[in-house]
């Protein structure tokens, strides 16, 4: 008599978002009246699944670990025995759980899917019943992606947010050089009616096990929470910090004694101020607060830290048709070290800058991005730290076709100085890439887009990979490489 073994697949959540980890749980189950082998659910997964579109003509996945396994790995993978030696007693179940979306080269597209799941054994292979799941687009409120050069990750927290049901927030990590490899995972849930003013993530001064720290302003209140993986491992933690137009200095950094810096800017008594919050397995605490005696920072403040030395706080002033970029610099115990400065002041537009979050004394600049100027044409420079240090000559170059009429757009260019100087915005619809050095034209990376809330660019531990990331509304977190610089 042969055996008489069935296979179910159930989704553990019916509804997720593009991205967002897919788990589901896969049941073998002896129906028959004597053992059937089949095989041990300790060892690697010997199931194929296949998702596929209620729509007709809707894209279908098919995806497996072993299949994982052999893409992402350049080493010989060895296949699990194809000859199941487990007993399982008749009337008796096994089960183990899966992460689909972890099984995926990239990020379901948002739909409705069958799930099922196909058992290869001797005899021939044995399907499951269809489970139905949705994968439906996240509405980013708010999101932050930082490279991660101590452990090569790219590190992502997002804010999913949804009138009716509150404000989730999920984090990723991801490969350096393979950005859509990574999953998110839920971390913590603010209920409706909930006002997300910031949100962070940290990455590391130090080579740290154990955790990422992410960061969120709700109105005044700051909070943290420490996860990996699928674990929360820290749970939340929050601060009343008592400033009014409160806004987060992005990135966090975390130290080698695994406690997170994270730092606040906004107002009291109608002054600036900058707060430092400490967060660790003790809780979240104010280490230092400071007056800024400047304009008070807009929300692309950015942070830099000198392991050991002092943190660097710069960000924009800009108004209709000038900018500055003022930097402050401060002592771990909140000692001012400079009388403040203003790095440098343009005539025009200020767009964009960006920061390298670790001092590093070979990149002691940041990138500026300005324009247009009277000319019509846009400005990149690099910006030494130095307040006593001129800014370079900028690169000039001409900005796309109709940019200017349609209004603000985001922007975004590389902390590093990359000789080509990549510069990326969104205009007409699309997301433009070109390089201003080269003088070359403008190239579209993605079309069809009403908006873009969110727009990087991310340079690679190795300083010769560089990646688009924008969030696209209809399906999530892109990404795309670019040309390597110099063409390489």
């Amino acid at each position: 008599m042969a055996d008489d073994v069935a296979v179910a697949v159930a989704p553990k959540r019916r509804q997720v978002l593009a991205g967002e980890s897919l788990v589901v749980t896969t049941i073998v189950v002896n129906r028959g009246d004597r053992d059937a082998l089949v095989h041990d659910p300790d060892q690697p997964s010997p199931f194929a699944y296949r998702l596929e579109s209620a729509a007709e003509g809707g894209p279908r996945y098919d995806v497996s670990d072993l299949d994982r396994l052999l893409r992402r790995s350049s080493d010989e993978i060895p296949v699990p025995a194809s000859e199941p030696a487990y007993p399982l007693a008749p009337g008796r179940r096994v089960s183990r759980e899966e992460d689909l979306a972890d099984l995926a080269d990239e990020p379901f597209a948002p739909g409705r899917y069958r799930i099922t799941v196909e058992y290869a054994r001797k005899g021939g292979a044995i399907a499951s019943p269809p489970a139905s799941v949705e994968v439906t687009a996240p509405k980013v409120g708010q999101i932050a992606s930082e490279v991660c050069p101590t452990q090569e990750t790219l590190t992502t927290a997002l804010a999913h947010v949804d009138l009716a049901e509150g404000v989730t927030l999920l984090q990723r990590e991801s490969s350096a050089w393979r950005p859509a490899f990574g999953v998110f995972y839920r971390r913590h849930a603010l209920p409706a009616g909930a006002r997300l003013s910031g949100l962070s993530t940290a990455i590391d001064a130090a080579d740290v096990p154990g955790g990422r720290w992410l960061a969120w302003l709700e109105r005044a209140t700051l909070g943290a929470v420490k996860g990996w993986g699928t674990d929360v491992m820290e749970p939340p933690v929050a601060v009343d910090t008592g400033l009014a137009e409160a806004r987060l200095v992005r990135p966090g950094v975390q130290l080698e004694d695994a406690s997170t810096l994270f730092w606040v800017a906004g107002t009291a008594g109608g002054a600036a101020r900058l707060h430092q919050y400490s967060v660790s397995k003790a809780g979240l605490t104010r280490s230092f607060d400071v007056p800024l005696e400047a304009a008070l920072p807009g929300d692309e403040a950015r942070a830099r830290l000198t392991p050991g030395g002092p943190v660097e706080i710069v960000w924009a002033e800009r108004a209709a048709a000038s900018g500055r970029l003022h930097l402050r610099r401060f002592a771990a115990d909140g000692t001012r070290l400079d009388g403040g400065a203003v790095l440098a002041e343009v005539a025009e537009p200020l767009l964009a800058f960006a920061l390298e979050p670790i001092a590093r004394p070979e990149n002691a600049a940041l990138s500026a991005l300005s324009g247009p100027d009277a000319e019509g044409r846009m400005a990149y420079r690099r910006v030494p730290l130095d307040p006593a240090a001129a800014p370079s000559e900028p690169v000039r170059f001409a900005p796309p076709d109709g940019l200017i009429a349609a209004g603000p757009e985001p922007w975004a260019l590389l902390p590093t100085d990359e000789g080509d100087r990549p510069v990326l915005v969104h205009a007409g619809g699309k997301v433009l890439h070109t390089r201003a050095r080269r003088g070359e034209g403008w190239t579209a990376i993605a079309a069809d887009l009403r908006r873009v809330p969110h727009l990087q660019l991310l340079v690679m531990p190795d300083e010769r990979s560089i990646f688009a990331e924008w969030v696209d509304p209809a399906s999530g977190v892109r990404h795309r490489r670019l040309e390597s610089p110099g063409g390489r």
